[in-house]
């Protein structure tokens, strides 16, 4: 695959500079119709005089005027089964300053407007500027040489419009653009400068480019969509609904119940992976391994990898902001893109297999009807020191009614000196860019109740007191949440650690660990799942034993891992979580203790047809306690053949039901926080006495 790649770059340096047949397509070199490039080049030259683009003038203009000409070419590219032709300016910085800047949309405005249409039940509506640059006018002239086959012998083109290539044709649309929404009733905001708002209305627009994203309200929508087409070339293209994906700036969007459904095409990440050959490869069930290799030295890639390695780490960070369970991952790889190793480049190959398993996942962005429109979170969350440069990672989470609106994984500068510190750094992030919403809010007209949500209690007790205390190293800048808290500007409050979906974005995770965070977030790594989802068992009927020919029943292992037992000649048949399936029949020469080393069953549903998500609440409709525990058969004998299981319910007695283990501290732990997401006593789950298997039995349902 590098030496085709290499292959591919030289053909598309090759051909781009061609000005006669045969042609090729400026993206990936292929040969295209010499017809359907004519009618495209013939498409673009209407356009050109349509919009007075340029006129002939003697080639001694600009000589005597001291100007430079810009040389021009064709850009030509297969598109919707013809062939896209646009003749660009080929003017390049040579150095001087120029005020060329252009605004874009940040993905957070792109989700507020679908937060507002969802509230609302506005339509959405996907529209395209045709020939966008070709509108704005050049405050001076500019002179541009003309393609061969454009060219007259002595003349050049004067331009009088920002053709595509010049550098200040994107600012030049824009406050085109903007000057004409002024005159119709739309403000553009200063935080944000391409979220445009219709005073009258209440309509919101972002524009990225020549791309419009509006909601309007259904009445006035055709008498907006119209006066936009009054000064601008409008092209309205798809509307989101519920009944299929519609694409905008290269994402999917679809409608579901209280928000929306964005997805990065599958077809995006099949050509991810055939750069590396994994379309048939074996997947795996989290990014990234939870062990640290940072003291692993690798050796060099070659070149080819190099570009290989860069192309694809390129690709995955272009996608990390539908997919939050790889953007740890992907930022660990965007930090050795100068000299990747042997060790980098397997860690991208892990990532790759691990995309392999999920490239149908979505982001869901649904709201919370039962939470105050203007209550504004943010949970951070922080890993102190993982790297071998001894920097931590901060991690956030940005939701406005638990509608998610972004998330961030980010390596944290200066080197912390504590755990505390780290965390104290990943809440003054988290500020910033809750006090960035706050502002934009602010100049929609609505006051936001800013909520900071932490897992440490070293970096929360800071805000709260004045002065550096023991963290004496500290500079003004980073106590500055502590005026923001005196001021009233935001609110702190503590978090479990099992509640707090930045942790996701802080360290590579095990597979079901990340998958209860995923879904907590909205991200659905198997969203065919949410139609159909069951109990394994409810699934899998009791099976019957080929020996005996009797029902097989349910028993467990220490530890709570479920398998089927023949009641009549002791044989098991266990489920194996990675395969989604039950092992053939084992017969009980097997020692008991390999039992304890089988897969767990997967975890009950989270999301089923009665369990209501509402942002970061919900409500389960099924509160019933799980189903109990049958008989737990244990080890009996000598305690060294026994696993080493921690403290008994009753070590002395013969029963043995009572020589279980009692549930681990981490066990308690983790089911505290699960009854305080789900809303259950804590005293009904959390009993004396409470074992291994019955604490993951809970799990099990809580989950």
């Amino acid at each position: 695959p590098d030496e085709e790649m290499a292959e591919q770059e030289i053909a598309v340096v090759n051909h781009s500079s061609k000005t006669e047949p045969p042609w090729h397509s400026d993206r990936d070199g292929s040969l295209l119709d010499p017809d359907q490039v004519e009618q495209g080049m013939a498409k673009e030259r209407q356009s050109l005089r349509d919009f007075h683009v340029y006129t002939e003038v003697d080639e001694s203009e600009p000589e005597s005027l001291g100007a430079k000409i810009v040389p021009s070419a064709w850009v030509l590219g297969a598109k919707h089964g013809g062939v896209k032709a646009r003749l660009v300016a080929q003017q390049v910085n040579t150095g001087g300053w120029a005020d060329t800047f252009a605004a874009t949309p940040s993905g957070c405005a792109h989700r507020l407007l679908l937060l507002v249409a969802a509230r609302k039940q506005w339509p959405v509506q996907l529209g395209d500027v045709s020939t966008a640059f070709l509108h704005a006018s050049l405050p001076e002239p500019v002179y541009l040489r003309p393609p061969a086959t454009e060219r007259k012998p002595g003349k050049v083109w004067k331009l009088a419009k920002a053709l595509y290539g010049l550098r200040q044709s994107p600012q030049l649309f824009q406050q085109f653009l903007a000057d004409q929404l002024a005159h119709l009733g739309w403000r553009r905001l200063i935080t944000e400068p391409q979220l445009f708002v219709h005073e009258p209305t209440g309509a919101m627009a972002t524009i990225h480019a020549d791309d419009m994203l509006l909601t309007v309200p259904a009445k006035a929508r055709t008498r907006l969509m119209k006066e936009i087409e009054g000064p601008v070339k409008m092209k309205w293209t798809d509307t989101v609904t519920e009944d299929q994906w519609v694409r905008f700036l290269g994402k999917e969007y679809r409608r579901v119940k209280d928000g929306f459904a964005v997805r990065v095409p599958p077809e995006y990440y099949e050509k991810l992976l055939e750069m590396f050959r994994l379309e048939t490869c074996r997947s795996v069930v989290s990014p990234a391994e939870n062990v640290s290799d940072h003291g692993t030295k690798g050796e060099s890639l070659s070149d080819q990898q190099v570009s290989q390695y860069r192309t694809a780490v390129g690709k995955l960070m272009w996608l990390i902001h539908e997919r939050a369970d790889l953007a740890y991952v992907v930022k660990e790889l965007a930090r050795n893109l100068r000299e990747p190793t042997t060790v980098e480049w397997g860690r991208l190959k892990r990532c790759l297999r691990y995309v392999r398993g999920t490239t149908n996942a979505e982001q869901h962005l649904t709201y919370n009807p039962q939470e105050s429109e203007t209550l504004l979170q943010v949970m951070v969350d922080a890993n102190w020191a993982r790297d071998g440069g001894r920097k931590s990672t901060s991690g956030g989470v940005l939701l406005l009614q638990g509608f998610p609106l972004e998330h961030w994984s980010k390596t944290q500068a200066n080197i912390a000196l504590s755990s505390g510190e780290a965390e104290l750094y990943a809440m003054n992030s988290g500020a910033v860019e809750l006090r960035r919403l706050s502002n934009v809010c602010a100049e929609l007209g609505q006051t936001l109740v800013g909520m900071l949500l932490c897992d440490s209690s070293a970096a929360l007790a800071v805000p709260y007191r004045r002065g550096t205390g023991r963290m004496r190293h500290l500079e003004a800048k980073d106590l500055w949440l502590q005026e923001e808290f005196r001021r009233g500007h935001i609110k702190f409050q503590k978090i479990a650690t099992a509640d707090n979906v930045a942790d996701l974005l802080t360290k590579p995770l095990t597979g079901p660990a990340m998958r209860g965070l995923c879904t907590d977030l909205g991200l659905m790594l198997q969203p065919g799942e949410l139609r159909d989802e069951v109990n394994v068992l409810e699934a899998h009927p009791p099976p019957t034993c080929q020996g005996c020919q009797r029902l097989a029943e349910l028993d467990c292992t220490y530890a709570g891992q479920l398998f089927w037992r023949c009641p009549g000649c002791n044989r098991t048949k266990s489920w194996r979580a990675y395969q989604r399936g039950w092992t053939g029949w084992r017969d009980d020469d097997v020692p008991a203790s390999s039992r304890d080393e089988q897969q767990p069953l997967p975890p009950t549903p989270r999301r089923t047809a009665t369990t209501a998500r509402t942002g970061r609440s919900r409500t389960v409709a099924n509160s019933s306690p799980p189903s109990p525990v049958t008989q737990v058969y244990v080890t009996t004998g000598a305690t060294e053949l026994r696993a080493p299981l921690g403290a008994q319910v009753d070590a002395n007695s013969a029963d043995p039901v009572l020589q279980q283990s009692l549930a681990t501290r981490r066990q308690i732990d983790y089911l505290a926080g699960l009854c305080r997401r789900r809303g259950r006593d804590e005293a009904t789950v959390l009993r004396p006495g409470l074992t291994k298997a019955q604490a993951s039995a809970w799990i099990d349902e809580l989950r």
